[in-house]
């Protein structure tokens, strides 16, 4: 949960008139954490604030960040880039063949890029050997990966009268350093605005180091 005073410090202000951005990040044997620093600009003078938070992610599972401006800060449950910890891991087979397989190819592009953008390419699901002569077979894997993302490219597949399938489905596993773990479902993505930033955790500590 975002502390109270944190929330009310960056609601205070206009994305114009409030400096927000990560300016230092920290990988060690201790965990990851990184520092949140605000700073109003454009105020009268004596007026300013500044603040540093400080954002330890308990149980870090990965992270992306860049040290670009944002305009607010966002923890959430239901994230595209949780899905391959928090849903069901699968298989997508169709069932025919596809009459025009560069059209479907660029439709599943724009959707895996609504959820992706660049952050995760394509062919980190998809089955990208020859898929346009792959579609003229009867029948094959056409992508591995979260329940929620293959039953979206499934309605591509629907939508261009190709047949399919999702059968079995097991759990995510994720290496805490020593051995593979069954994820429990319950990992939170901390996002910075609309910068490519995001950390994914089991939770969130928020530590006000200084406020003036």
């Amino acid at each position: 949960m975002i502390p109270p005073a944190l929330s009310q410090f960056i609601e205070a202000y206009d994305y114009e008139d409030l400096d927000l951005c990560i300016n230092h990040a920290n990988f060690d044997v201790t965990g990851f954490w990184v520092d949140l620093a605000l700073r109003t600009v454009n105020q009268a003078e004596g007026d300013d604030r500044s603040a540093t938070w400080r954002v330890e992610a308990k149980g870090h599972r990965e992270n992306r960040i860049s040290f670009d401006y944002g305009e607010n800060i966002r923890i959430e449950h239901d994230h595209p880039l949780l899905w391959k910890y928090n849903d069901l891991q699968c298989d997508l087979y169709f069932d025919g063949t596809c009459r025009d397989p560069t059209r479907l190819f660029y439709q599943l592009y724009q959707l895996h890029y609504s959820l992706y953008g660049t952050v995760i390419p394509i062919e980190r699901f998809l089955n990208m050997n020859d898929f346009e002569r792959f579609f003229q077979m009867n029948g094959g894997l056409v992508a591995r990966g979260p329940k929620k993302l293959l039953t979206r490219y499934a309605q591509c597949l629907e939508a261009a009268g190709v047949g399919w399938s999702i059968p079995g489905q097991r759990k995510a596993f994720y290496w805490d350093g020593h051995e593979n773990r069954q994820e429990k479902g319950n990992l939170k993505i901390f996002l910075l605005g609309q910068t490519d930033t995001y950390i994914i955790a089991e939770d969130f500590e928020f530590t006000l180091l200084e406020m003036n």
